[in-house]
């Protein structure tokens, strides 16, 4: 019932391939193998079919060769390594487009040697990764590798340093680090809460020092280092800069140093009494084996001298000679002396450390009327004005 008896291909073998039988709806009439080769891609093909009946159609194809390299290619990705660590396996490099539906995955390799991870930098590869399937065809895929800086190391112990202003912390950055003129690699401080205390550009021999700005928090602190090249523009392409940072330093514990001692003031004058009208000149010395946090010399001068309030900027002048953490020095003035505050009087300096530990020194002043003033006459006597 016009069921397919015999049909032959012609076209793809020098002779056509007949094939004859008692082909049926549910059971088709198979074919002959011909083995398929590249050179048969994009031949005409002519299918003659017959009947019982003796009818016969005849169809005209064209045909389309495919390898497994076309049908599964492979693409290659983009990793992130660090300076220094081996590549991952191939297969872990690549994807393959259905590789589920293939019996066998491809061979993959190097297409040449394998790139190195010695150096900080985004490296990318053409043709790079190649893969060979079963049926001996091949594929090319391209990879990206984003090579980062090592892991730093903070050298510097931190132990005791927490609360201390303008340390330097020395961190170590490990090797590949780029030496273009055109790379610039910062290393950074951060303190427990994340936030920036410090940074350099300079780096010697692997090292990096950085000047911590301000005070050393008390906790954890940790560095990173980062690697920038800016995009290069050329005439006909801009090359693709990069900004690659490392993972975060093991952290650090900054912490306080123990304050075993009271805090010292020492207090002395250039004359311990003065007239009104003169100043009066004080020299301040505080001390502490850790940190001096507190030295309200003005406070002192009001309760000492009954100096008013709207006096302090107008009297009070007060320069600091010494500024560390452990030693603060001041010479203060007290400008024109007045008719008021003729009497001794004791004043009373406080120091206060970061532990909130004091210390106090009393220095005592006099301070007399103002001298008369006394004109000899020409008659041998003299005229004595007392003082305002």
């Amino acid at each position: 019932k016009g069921y397919i008896e015999k049909f032959s291909i012609s076209g793809l073998t020098k002779n056509p391939t007949v094939t004859q039988g008692d082909g049926s709806e549910k059971k088709p009439l198979p074919s002959v193998d011909i083995k398929v080769t590249k050179k048969m891609n994009g031949k005409e093909v002519t299918i003659t079919s017959e009947d019982g009946s003796g009818n016969v159609t005849t169809r005209k194809v064209k045909v389309e060769v495919t390898t497994l390299a076309d049908e599964h290619p492979i693409t290659g990705k983009t990793i992130d390594v660090t300076v220094g660590d081996k590549l991952p396996e191939l297969t872990k490099l690549v994807e393959i487009k259905d590789g589920n539906k293939l019996e066998k995955q491809p061979d993959l390799r190097w297409n040449g040697t394998a790139p190195k991870t010695d150096t900080v930098g985004v490296f990318t590869y053409e043709r790079k990764i190649k893969g060979e399937y079963s049926d001996k065809s091949k594929n090319f895929a391209d990879v990206t590798i984003n090579v980062k800086p090592q892991k730093p190391v903070i050298d510097t112990n931190l132990t005791n340093l927490a609360g201390k202003k303008g340390q330097k912390v020395t961190v170590s950055v490990g090797s590949g680090i780029p030496t273009d003129a055109k790379v610039t690699t910062t290393v950074k401080l951060f303190d427990k809460n994340g936030k920036e205390i410090g940074s350099t550009t300079t780096i010697n021999g692997g090292k990096a020092e950085i000047t911590v700005d301000g005070e050393i928090p008390a906790g954890d602190v940790y560095a990173t280092t980062t690697v920038k090249k800016p995009d290069e523009k050329t005439p006909k392409v801009t090359i693709q800069g990069f900004e690659l940072t490392s993972e975060n330093s093991d952290k650090k514990q900054a912490t306080a140093p123990k304050d075993t001692q009271n805090p010292t003031i020492t207090a002395t004058a250039d004359s311990l009494s003065v007239a009104v009208g003169q100043d009066l000149k004080i020299h301040i010395v505080a001390k502490d084996d850790v940190k001096v946090e507190e030295v309200p010399n003005a406070n002192a001068l009001m309760q000492g001298l009954g100096l008013e309030l709207n006096e302090l900027s107008s009297r009070i002048k007060s320069s600091q000679t010494t500024n560390t953490d452990k030693e603060k020095d001041f010479d203060l003035t007290v400008k024109n002396m007045q008719p008021k505050e003729v009497g001794t009087h004791t004043i009373t300096f406080t120091v206060k450390d970061s532990a909130g530990k004091t210390g106090t020194a009393k220095l005592t002043i006099t301070v007399k009327p103002a001298a008369p003033t006394v004109k000899p006459q020409n008659d041998g006597s003299v005229d004595v004005t007392p003082a305002a």
